[in-house]
């Protein structure tokens, strides 16, 4: 995954709102009277959050499980952010760090097991009382995704076409992207994302060490209802 489409990202996903997500992230620990100072991105893809945390004065280390996208990070962001390859669950010690954060559903990519040792592996790299921002699709993006299974887009010199298979009951879903760029040939790749329920997601943060601060509605202040379709969850190391 992500190998192809690394290198066209940006034109894949659109104008995504990562400054928005970076100031959720700055919002929800400003207050702390242990400032943070050093943030974690997991799964940072081409960098482009990570470039608006740094923005904000924090000092930031990226991982991501393709090689490529990292690539694209450190075109981005330059020879002194640290970067590494890394394939959850198994994160490496890299630090110790004030907070971390992981964005645009980057964690539906791990079953159930995966995401338990996942945030045990991140809170082990947190500082007493670090903070966790993280998002997660919801019960209603799983529906919704199953029943619009088929999407095309036009993207700069690009087209897009998807068709994603939903199993119900397994709460999986196996997306094939096609992209055909006006200047060279087509290519494919499936992609797998798993879908949680709300009290799964609370017992493997506490089972982790982690304190559910606050669950919102896709960075917003407003709590999760029915109509939600990624779900914000801030985090806290006990």
């Amino acid at each position: 995954m992500y190998e192809r489409i690394a290198a066209v990202y940006r034109d894949v996903v659109g104008d995504l709102p990562y400054r928005d997500w970076a100031a959720f992230a700055h919002d929800a620990w400003h207050g702390d009277p242990s400032p943070v100072r050093t943030v974690l991105d997991v799964c940072c893809g081409t960098g482009l959050l990570t470039a608006e945390l740094i923005e904000l004065g924090y000092e930031v280390t990226g991982t991501d499980g393709s090689p490529e996208m990292i690539d694209q990070a450190r075109e981005l962001l330059g020879p002194d952010v640290q970067l590494s390859v890394v394939v959850l669950p198994d994160l490496p010690r890299l630090g110790r760090f004030d907070a971390a954060v992981s964005t645009f559903d980057s964690l539906n990519y791990l079953t159930l097991d995966g995401l338990r040792a996942t945030l045990a592996a991140v809170a082990a790299q947190l500082r007493p009382g670090g903070w966790f921002v993280l998002d997660l699709h919801t019960e209603h993006m799983m529906r919704t995704i199953a029943a619009a299974p088929q999407s095309a887009a036009r993207s700069g010199a690009l087209d897009i076409a998807m068709t994603t298979q939903v199993d119900l009951g397994a709460r999986t879903s196996t997306t094939r992207v096609r992209i055909t760029p006006d200047d060279g040939p087509p290519f494919v790749e499936e992609h797998r994302q798993y879908f949680f329920a709300v009290d799964q997601i609370r017992a493997a943060a506490t089972d982790a060490g982690l304190r559910v601060v606050a669950v919102t509605d896709d960075y917003t202040s407003e709590p999760l209802d029915q109509e939600s379709l990624r779900a914000t969850w801030v985090l806290r190391r006990a």
